[in-house]
């Protein structure tokens, strides 16, 4: 149904976000701002206290090789969040080996980063900056995903803002502008 969304609203909200203070400015009036934590209620996905990409998410691209074997996300970069995919809909139940319940909690973070959470602006592939938050599951929920998306979405603002200015032929959404489009509706 991601798809299906409306660009336009999007398109809009994201054209009135101000990247740098967090706000999206309506109008000289109203001005609402939103956090990490606004993205948590509107997700649930975890807020924690690491940064994704910081020092405690430092990992080795052996690691990060192993991982993605072990997964079945070895083969070509348009098929990684299918192989995720693929990994998640495999059966799992209480007697599942501790390393199939990892692989499989590691597979279901990658599928909803490369969905909903920070999606790139080509369908089925993605970027592995997150990947060393990954590398121990138990501390997943450690991590600020929530700040991790804002980023993103904060990245594909300035984006979106710049190809309006230079008034590119094609203007690419990317992130998680179905954020904005909820935050709104719930603010307004």
């Amino acid at each position: 149904m991601i798809p299906r969304l409306d660009l336009k609203m999007s398109a809009w909200v994201m054209r009135k976000a101000n990247p740098r203070c967090r706000v999206i400015e309506i109008d000289e009036e109203k001005k609402i701002a939103f956090t990490a934590e606004d993205f948590h209620k509107v997700f649930g996905v975890p807020c924690g206290n690491r940064d994704v990409c910081g020092r405690d998410a430092q990992i080795a691209a052996p690691a990060i090789n192993f991982i993605k074997r072990t997964i079945g996300m070895d083969g070509s970069v348009a098929q990684n969040l299918k192989a995720a995919e693929s990994f998640i809909h495999r059966e799992l139940s209480e007697d599942s080996s501790k390393m199939k319940k990892d692989c499989f909690q590691i597979a279901f973070v990658v599928f909803v980063l490369g969905y909903l959470i920070a999606p790139c602006t080509k369908y089925d592939s993605m970027t592995i900056d997150f990947w060393g938050a990954l590398s121990n599951p138990e501390l997943i929920a450690q991590f600020s995903w929530c700040e991790y998306a804002i980023q993103k979405l904060m990245a594909a603002v300035s984006k979106v803002q710049n190809d309006y200015q230079s008034k590119a032929a094609t203007v690419h959404l990317f992130a998680c502008h179905f954020f904005f489009q909820i935050f709104l509706l719930d603010n307004i």
